[in-house]
């Protein structure tokens, strides 16, 4: 007997497949393309590139912390995985996500699209969060960036079991699953993958930091960024009224009144800078 959807996701079932490859969408298979073949290509122009989306910081923050590279401690930023692998070593990560992507159709449409705007804007949120905070802004950056890639595992695991069970699941089906479970599904992703606890529980726990066993003032700057994300609707309707001051998790990560004033002037400029200054 074939299991339900929703058991095939919660049992970790889907872990035996190949669902731990996301297909790379074909704008970021072009530039990855390119970046891979440009024989002067500098760190910095990666460390831009590979900032801006999911899929490729996942990859080369995997390669960083593999065993072979022996890191004497995780790494859990994207310059600094950079830094450690050297320009060769990325270009051959970006090549091997493109030639991946070409056995594969794109899946993600748009809401692919959306989740990636929603990504890049909730990382920017996240660096600041995280200079309120007094956490590492840099490592902020890449769990803002990864905190929903669990709902991209989910679009490309809806086709695999579709695939493999001759079934989809329906639309009401897979919403409940990507609202009840996308943030385990992204850990467990993003373990099989070997990124660093420091990395995986503010992807886990980003929406109940207070749970969090290690990493707990990294969960509560994933979860304020992102409902800061949601305030400001990057990639996803806007909800200014959210009363974030009245939220005891937001205030002990350093949200005041003047402060949430002060980001509110400055976020969408922010967000359209950095969206364009890593293009």
């Amino acid at each position: 007997m074939q299991p339900s959807w929703e058991r095939w996701i919660t049992s970790g079932a889907w872990l035996a497949t190949d669902g731990q490859n996301l297909p790379l969408m074909p704008g970021l298979m072009r530039d990855a393309l390119a970046l891979g073949l440009d024989p002067d290509v500098t760190p910095q122009a990666l460390i831009k590139r590979i900032s801006t989306e999911q899929q490729l910081a996942a990859r080369v923050l995997q390669l960083a912390n593999l065993a072979a590279n022996a890191p004497l401690r995780a790494v859990t930023s994207i310059d600094e995985a950079v830094v450690r692998l050297g320009t060769r070593a990325v270009q051959r990560a970006l090549m091997s996500a493109c030639m991946e992507s070409w056995a594969q159709p794109n899946i993600y449409g748009a809401e692919g699209r959306a989740l990636m705007t929603h990504a890049l804007g909730t990382a920017c949120m996240a660096g600041l969060v995280a200079e309120a905070a007094d956490t590492d802004s840099d490592e902020a950056f890449a769990y803002g960036l990864l905190h929903d890639v669990g709902k991209l595992f989910l679009l490309k695991l809806r086709s695999d079991y579709t695939r493999r069970h001759r079934t989809a699941p329906s639309r009401p089906e897979f919403d409940q699953t990507v609202a009840a479970h996308h943030a385990e599904v992204g850990e467990m992703a993003m373990h099989r993958w070997g990124l660093p606890a420091a990395l995986r529980e503010p992807i886990r726990f980003h929406h109940a930091p207070l749970e969090a066993p290690t990493f707990g003032n990294e969960a509560s700057v994933a979860y304020v960024a992102n409902r800061l994300s949601h305030r400001y609707g990057f990639g996803c309707p806007a909800t200014p009224e959210e009363p974030l001051t009245e939220d005891p998790i937001c205030t002990a990560t350093g949200v005041t009144e003047d402060w949430l004033a002060e980001v509110d002037g400055k976020a969408e400029s922010l967000f359209e800078g950095i969206r364009k200054g890593l293009h």
